[in-house]
């Protein structure tokens, strides 16, 4: 059978109807050779069994390479890359060359097998549910994903995220403009080399527990901002590519069905998703037809994309960005899907994409000395902009290093992206493979530099001891109260009228109600005196309302403010001790949970 999507033209012979199920290893264990007709039965012969092997040896080995190396900083993600390609090097080292097949365990199933084991068919079957749980994962990325967070937004923030995408672009497009690809292609490849992936770094964050503090809020909000115009930049190359392509009409529908797709995302199903959430009673789980109403739209979506590839993979990240975050609707849809895409799809994806890597050799292509040198100069200049504008405005240098090494991190969405453009025949296997060794290096080696530069705790290091015993006669007493559960209100309430607040003993109480993140992708952090209404829980509209009418119980003896912490249940102590530090307190009461 001869294909031609108009990438790689591939020829595949298979027989019909195709083997998908064996008999299982007993017929293969007591086959009888003499017998021709089980002579050649094999189990590893048909596509099921082999792919729940590959699944199989995959999780296992990315846990133990996991296990062994997460002491030490090192992500998940890199364990993933890490596996097929140890036995890609053993594989190339000529002595070793024997060696290198026992990652497919060739000394114990035999050399037959592990050849079978790595067939293009397997390959591809690895590949196709990959990309599936990609898709799945930009969606769910995409559902966690608050776009009014750019609105709320630092200007540092802001301008990080904007440095950090077209610096870079304009100092590699002159490199790029000299090179041998064709101006066409530049205009699709250039955006790849500067991306700055939300999902990437975000997950970087969670890894390394930082997500909350002051230095992963500044990357967050970067990322978000960098990410939006990263999206907007690889959608525009992609309709030029297509207006300057010969075939006009192809390019107008392709232009026209992405505008289409675009609009319909923006003006019906994010409105009708928010008329979702409104209608869904209080403290309610949304209805189960609305959820299955958005996965049929999701696979619509990734199906009807793949007819022009160049918006394929933006689809399912756009589609989930009209999906209200939080509950009711997003936290659902996170909760049922997400632990399945990132323990069994993603893994899936990578290993896949590791799988496509060939060897390199960098200094007999010209194309690749090209590329490596884009790489190079986009890291280099990505790292300048985070960098020296942060130490210009007094931050701390290890704070302004960790920050721009942050934002130079590559993982999942640069991988996907380099495999996509190899699909397009816009870049090599070769440049490919360098590509993939950079992802490794910096998804490496920026966490454990990081983790050396940054500690959230060092804020902590002039704070002196504070207690009731140290308070002045008369003085104002500070008091952070935490709210976890319904609960807490009315016995802290109890707690602090006991104490017999009067005008010449005041008190000032900080309420600070914690809220699980779920259903997000960044933490939160309200200031109900500076913003009078959160409608992401009625709960903490109730809060306020008990706490202001204590206040007006104990008038001129009492000042509250109420504040709300969204934050992973991990990283909720940080919040409480932050707010304890800023407003001096002297006493913090926290309820067991």
């Amino acid at each position: 059978m001869s294909t031609n999507t108009g990438y790689y033209e591939t020829r595949v012979c298979f027989p019909l109807p195709p083997k998908t199920q064996s008999s299982g290893l007993e017929r293969h264990i007591f086959r009888n050779k003499t017998d021709e007709a089980t002579a050649n039965y094999s189990w590893y012969d048909f596509s099921l069994p082999r792919f729940e092997l590959h699944v199989a040896l995959i999780f296992a080995v990315t846990q133990i390479f996991h296990f062994s190396l997460k002491r030490f900083g090192v992500p998940l993600f890199t364990s993933q890359l890490i596996f097929y390609d140890l036995q890609l090097w053993l594989r190339n080292c000529v002595d070793l060359f024997e060696l290198g097949r026992l990652i497919f365990s060739e000394a114990i199933l035999g050399e037959e097998i592990s050849t079978k084991l790595m067939t293009e068919d397997s390959i591809q079957v690895l590949g196709t549910i990959g990309t599936f749980g990609y898709s799945f994962f930009l969606f769910l990325i995409g559902v966690k994903t608050d776009p009014a967070m750019i609105t709320r937004a630092s200007k540092r923030a802001s301008f990080v995220g904007v440095l950090s995408v077209l610096a870079p672009l304009l100092c590699i497009l002159p490199i790029i403009l000299l090179s041998q690809i064709s101006e066409v292609d530049t205009l699709f490849i250039l955006p790849c080399y500067a991306l700055t992936a939300f999902p990437v770094i975000t997950v970087l964050l969670s890894d390394m527990k930082i997500l909350n503090s002051e230095l992963g809020r500044i990357c967050h909000s970067s990322a978000l901002t960098g990410d939006i115009l990263s999206m907007f930049l690889i959608v525009a190359s992609g309709m030029l590519k297509y207006g300057l392509s010969i075939d006009k009409a192809n390019s107008l529908f392709v232009i026209g069905s992405a505008i289409a797709f675009f609009a319909i995302v923006l003006l019906v199903l994010r409105p009708a998703m928010s008329m979702v959430v409104r209608y869904t009673p209080e403290g309610k789980p949304v209805s189960q037809t609305f959820v299955y109403l958005i996965i049929i739209a999701f696979l619509a979506y990734v199906s009807l994309n793949r007819w022009h590839r160049v918006f394929s993979l933006l689809a399912p990240y756009v589609l989930g960005l009209a999906v209200p975050n939080g509950p009711p609707l997003g936290s659902h849809l996170v909760d049922r899907f997400d632990s399945m895409i990132q323990n069994l799809f993603v893994p899936l994806f990578v290993t896949g994409c590791a799988m496509r890597v060939k060897s390199i050799d960098i200094f007999k292509d010209s194309l690749i000395m090209v590329n490596s040198a884009i790489a190079i100069v986009a890291l280099l200049v990505k790292f300048l902009v985070c960098f020296l504008p942060q130490l210009y405005s007094k931050m701390p240098m290890n704070d302004a290093l960790a920050l721009a090494l942050i934002m130079c991190s590559k993982g999942i969405v640069e991988l996907a992206a380099f495999a996509f453009l190899i699909d397009l025949k816009l870049i090599d296997q070769n440049v490919y493979g360098f590509m993939f060794f950079v992802i490794i290096f910096t998804a490496s080696f920026v966490p454990l530099v990081v983790k050396r530069l940054y500690d959230p705790s060092r804020k902590y290091a002039g704070y002196n001891k504070r207690n009731l015993m140290g308070l002045r006669p008369n003085s104002e007493l500070p008091i952070v109260a935490v709210i976890h559960v319904p609960d807490n209100v009315g016995s802290i309430i109890n707690l602090l009228e006991v104490s017999c607040p009067t005008k010449d003993n005041p008190m000032t109480v900080d309420v600070l109600h914690l809220i699980k993140l779920s259903g997000q992708a960044a933490p939160i952090f309200i200031s109900h005196q500076k913003k009078k209404t959160f409608s992401g829980n009625s709960y903490s509209q109730n809060l306020i309302i008990s706490f202001n009418k204590f206040q007006g119980n104990n008038w001129g003896a009492v000042s509250v403010n109420v504040h709300t912490a969204v934050s992973p249940p991990s990283l909720m102590h940080d919040d409480i001790c932050t707010l304890a530090l800023e407003k001096l307190a002297s006493l913090v009461i926290l309820p067991f949970h």
